[in-house]
């Protein structure tokens, strides 16, 4: 995990509209959408890889149209961020459909990609950008521990499995746990730093409730994908760890339903 204290440096410089996480928020986009091609091209018959670069375009644009945009108030550059992204899934939807069986099916498959890899990624994005490294962090930290309450619980006291057929192996008892923990660590946070986490505890418990829920979901929905792959990790990006989506699917799934929580809040 040695790489922890790179990425707690990297969400907390704030320097040019925190271009360094908007470069990590870029390359876990561009990497997640590699994992997926790859994990996506096994599912194929012929074992061949899906063009991911091809995939991997709506997305990246997306969020660098996106960054671009957040130095502008009056966000005058969303005409051109609508125009670009329209051309390049309709360029990249036509691309892509030569290698994966006709126009719609390809229209579908960017879509879903783009939502995971575009969508999440710029959530995640602007959670930092309009409500700051805190909360980053506080995502962060719950979603790993709801990852790995699961796990570690699970496996270690865990009987009751195959209550949830998309990952057959995750117990009830680690469910629980991993339930417990996580709105367990949201209300310490709250209390070891009331003062840079200014919410009430009332926001943080339900924070923390929203994401010992959905953070699993995260966690299940890359599973269901790696199984239809017949694949353990999604890569080798970390050994021991896995790849990207391994560490950061329960982030990623978790970062717009959070950030439309802190922005009613």
């Amino acid at each position: 995990m040695g790489f922890i204290p790179v990425l707690i440096l990297v969400i907390y410089i704030e320097w040019l509209h925190n271009i360094f996480f908007f470069l990590f928020v870029l390359a876990l986009s561009v990497l997640s959408v590699r994992e997926l091609g790859i994990i996506l091209g096994k599912m194929r018959h012929d074992g061949s890889r899906i063009r991911w670069l091809f995939l991997c375009l709506p997305g990246s644009i997306s969020i660098l149209l996106y960054f671009l945009n957040s130095f502008f108030m009056e966000r005058y550059l969303a005409i051109l961020y609508i125009t670009a992204y329209s051309t390049v899934i309709i360029l990249a939807t036509v691309s892509v459909s030569f290698w994966f069986g006709g126009f719609f099916k390809s229209f579908f498959l960017h879509v879903l990609v783009y939502i995971y890899t575009g969508v999440f990624c710029i959530s995640l994005f602007e959670v930092r950008l309009s409500f700051g490294a805190v909360y980053v962090y506080f995502l962060f930290l719950l979603a790993w521990i709801s990852d790995a309450g699961a796990y570690f619980i699970g496996t270690r006291f865990g009987k009751r499995k195959g209550i949830v057929r998309l990952s057959p192996n995750k117990s009830l008892e680690g469910y629980i746990a991993s339930f417990l923990l996580t709105v367990a660590v949201a209300i310490g946070f709250k209390m070891m730093i009331p003062q840079k986490f200014p919410i009430g505890m009332k926001q943080t418990f339900s924070l923390g409730l929203m994401v010992a829920v959905l953070a699993p979901m995260g966690d299940l929905l890359e599973s269901w994908v790696k199984r239809r792959g017949r694949v353990k990790d999604s890569s080798k990006f970390l050994p021991g760890f896995g790849g990207v989506l391994d560490i950061f699917d329960s982030i990623l799934f978790t970062a717009p339903f959070y950030y439309v929580a802190l922005y009613l809040f």
